[in-house]
């Protein structure tokens, strides 16, 4: 079977930067800016690479040639601006970061990329009641220049004394206005610390949640060690009402709860699958639900019907009560191949144990690294049998299980301390803890993200062929190659479940 290789990707990211840097020198500034924030959006497909030095350079330019001038004039001692790529109600740590400056009472303008009032109520109630702010979202009806040099105004008429910048991977537009500002300190807060990302031309430090995100920047992004923050936070809790549980939680059942983006557990010879299955028979008690977001829960389906396990492992979809799921399971266990990170927080806020499995040649992607990194704490196993034997025992002690709940809480941050440690964190440029250097394999981290492509996913080669239509053909012909037995496949799938709809009519 023909597959995409890292060839492949990188000539068709060259291709994309090629057409950025051509548009640029034709003065096409919007055209430019878009096809740099594609190219962003390969790498970060794939990350073979952490950051570009070309794509930088030519941000910085277009910068210089859109905007009047670098601003370099006074600036306002307490004033903050916040730059969110996604104002989203419990996602990413706009909130974290928002209340940390309300409580230090300081000026706040939030420029909010995308502004959905039904999906970031919380932050709008929040930021309501706070009389040191003003909100300025993006207007998204303006090209790129457009959007650049009405934010740059906005910017410069507050004369901010910081800024800080949580970007997508990919937020061109954002790295180009912020270089107009280089005698501001300017703060990157690296959301996906393990992918490539823009934004080392327009900022002056990096802030990284754990170690590895360290790790990355030192090594791959070409941050020097004095610019690096390690600042760890703590997950927001929404006390939504709980919708409870399906009929088959009965209560003398120990409840293992997992979850999140399906593309997390597929791969690697369905070992998460196997796993779930080998938990399930062999501890009667024990029932496995499964919270899914993103992406097809297809083959996980199917994994569970071939299996007759129907009973015994639940997909819940969506839970809106995250927290009240996390409140009433017993033990959460952590998805493979793909590490989970806020999911295995929110057990440790709640004080329920973790359970991971990983490969010995994946130590940074241990889930030890999100909620007690830097710390002798042990939660990930390499053997399967020693899993299954800590899996039972806590499933049979609950005093044991409860015990080791409690033991992770205690590592996650409070928000009190996170506020005090990043106040202290930005007002010395100085790290309060120094982080660990962490042994990463980089070409495994490609050719899992290559596997999840070929063989369990068409993402790229959806976004690619939707972005550039019939010029595919010429541009990328293998991508349109492959997607015609995927396309297939799919009408056949449809086609079987009309049958079946008429059939059961």
């Amino acid at each position: 079977m023909v597959k995409l290789s890292k060839k492949d990707i990188i000539d068709a990211y060259e291709i994309v930067k090629n057409k950025a840097l051509k548009a640029y020198s034709h003065k096409q500034y919007n055209q430019s800016l878009d096809y740099v924030s594609y190219a962003a959006r390969i790498a970060y497909e794939f990350n073979w690479i952490y950051t570009d030095v070309d794509l930088e350079k030519l941000l910085k330019d277009i910068s210089s040639r859109i905007l009047p001038s670098k601003y370099e004039g006074k600036t306002v001692g307490g004033r903050y601006v916040f730059y969110d790529f996604r104002a989203v109600d419990n996602c990413a740590l706009t909130q974290q970061y928002l209340r940390a400056f309300m409580a230090w009472g300081v000026e706040i303008l939030y420029i909010p990329e995308v502004l959905d009032v039904s999906k970031a109520g919380s932050i709008i109630k929040e930021l309501s009641s706070y009389n040191k702010v003003r909100i300025v979202p993006i207007q998204r009806n303006k090209t790129s220049v457009d959007q650049i040099i009405s934010i740059y105004e906005e910017i410069i008429a507050f004369k901010p004394e910081k800024i800080f910048l949580q970007l997508a991977p990919w937020s061109a537009n954002a790295v180009a206005l912020f270089n107009a500002f280089p005698t501001i300190t300017k703060y990157y807060i690296d959301l996906t610390d393990h992918a490539f990302n823009l934004g080392t031309s327009c900022t002056d430090y990096t802030i990284e949640f754990r170690s590895r995100g360290c790790t990355i920047a030192l090594e791959k992004r070409n941050w020097s060690s004095e610019k690096i923050l390690l600042q760890p936070y703590y997950p927001i809790i929404e006390k939504n009402k709980f919708l409870g549980f399906p009929p088959q939680v009965t209560s003398d059942k120990v409840v293992i709860f997992s979850g999140g983006s399906y593309y997390k557990i597929y791969g690697k010879k369905d070992i998460y699958f196997n796993i779930l299955k080998e938990i399930v028979e062999d501890n009667p008690s024990a029932i496995v639900l499964y919270a899914g977001i993103g992406g097809s829960d297809e083959k996980f389906r199917r994994f569970i019907d071939k299996n007759k396990l129907n009973d015994k492992i639940i997909i819940l979809g969506f839970r809106k009560d995250i927290n009240g799921v996390f409140e009433h399971c017993d033990i959460y266990l952590n998805t493979y191949p793909v590490s989970g990170g806020l999911m295995s927080q929110y057990a440790s806020v709640n004080g329920k144990p973790v359970i991971a499995y990983n490969t010995t040649d994946r130590r940074a992607d241990f889930v030890e690294s999100l909620i007690c990194d830097n710390t002798d704490i042990n939660i990930t196993f390499t053997n399967l049998k020693d899993l299954f034997e800590e899996v039972k025992k806590m499933i049979d002690d609950k005093t044991y299980r409860t015990n080791q709940g409690e033991m992770l809480k205690k590592c996650i941050s409070t928000p009190e301390q996170f506020n005090k440690d990043l106040y202290q964190i930005i007002t010395t440029n100085t790290n309060i803890k120094s982080f660990n250097i962490v042994d990463i394999n980089y070409d495994a981290v490609v050719d899992r993200y290559l596997n999840l492509e070929n063989d369990y996913s068409s993402t790229f080669k959806i976004m690619t062929i939707k972005k550039f239509g019939i010029k595919s053909l010429i541009l990328f012909p293998k991508l349109v190659l492959l997607m015609i037995p995927t396309t297939l496949s799919f009408l056949w799938r449809k086609i079987e479940r009309m049958i079946k709809n008429i059939v059961s009519d």
